[in-house]
């Protein structure tokens, strides 16, 4: 599987305080970790004791979350990826036995684009007649290409991402994009063994630790933060967007270019 799949960390340079965390709790609950590492960050590089990490990137701050990601996949020598994003840090042992099977599975079947690793609410629909531990998104179902942690086939990706997109245009154009792909997207069944935990959306909201979620790996996984990002309750910081949020041109330009795309 090592030389069929590569594991994109997917990040950027203004949050690299969330690297050491992610990657001892990666090496805790997946100690057996061997595929090869690739930042999709601008510019920063790291390393980690037990892990091959590769930050072959040098693009400027103003670089989109998408153009980051296309370059790196277009570098990325293998056909499969493993994507994870910065803050999903993980709570307890990966059920690797199930990541194995539906890794096989996925690479040798050549119609699965996309496989989301974790339960949401997708998961309760019918599950597929040939996969019955999983299910296949219907074709107007919202959110059937995500960032949760997944497995996604790179030609597949490459066709859904737009240079211009932040990750939520993808999440949402993408979606709609990927109808049109004849490759299927996949989650995992509820009555299915899940294969990650980690706290629903990460621990970061936008740009501030969240204290519901962020106090237990302090307090209980003897993590470290080295960084002064604000820790606020999720409530707070919520209402902090919403008493601020202001659409701007560039969006509402960048919405269009979606649409037409």
């Amino acid at each position: 599987m090592k030389e069929k799949f590569s594991f994109i960390f997917c990040t950027c340079d203004s949050y690299s305080d969330l690297w050491e965390p992610f990657f001892t709790l990666l090496q805790r609950y997946w100690p057996n970790f061997d595929y090869d590492v690739y930042f999709c960050t601008e510019s920063k590089r790291f390393s980690f004791p037990g892990f091959k990490i590769h930050c072959p990137l040098n693009e400027p701050q103003s670089s989109t979350w998408s153009q980051r990601l296309i370059d790196l996949l277009h570098i990325i020598p293998t056909e499969n990826i493993i994507f994870m994003l910065d803050d999903f840090w993980i709570k307890e042992p990966v059920n690797t036995k199930r990541l194995h099977d539906l890794m096989d599975r996925f690479d040798g079947d050549k119609q699965m684009g996309h496989i989301n690793l974790i339960h949401e609410s997708a998961s309760t629909l019918q599950p597929s007649t040939q996969y019955p531990d999983l299910v296949m998104y219907p074709k107007r179902r919202p959110y059937r290409i995500t960032t949760q942690a997944s497995l996604y086939r790179k030609d597949y990706l490459l066709q859904i991402l737009r240079a211009h997109e932040s990750a939520w245009g993808f999440e949402v154009y993408g979606s709609k994009r990927s109808a049109r792909l004849p490759q299927n997207p996949y989650i995992i069944a509820n009555s299915s063994e899940p294969i990650f935990n980690y706290d629903h959306g990460g621990v970061i909201r936008r740009g501030n630790f969240i204290k519901e979620y962020v106090d237990h790996f302090v307090e209980d996984e003897g993590i470290v933060i080295h960084s002064d990002r604000p820790i606020k309750p999720e409530e707070v910081i919520l209402y902090e967007y919403h008493k601020n949020h202001k659409r701007s041109l560039r969006g509402l330009i960048d919405k269009i270019r979606s649409l037409l795309s």
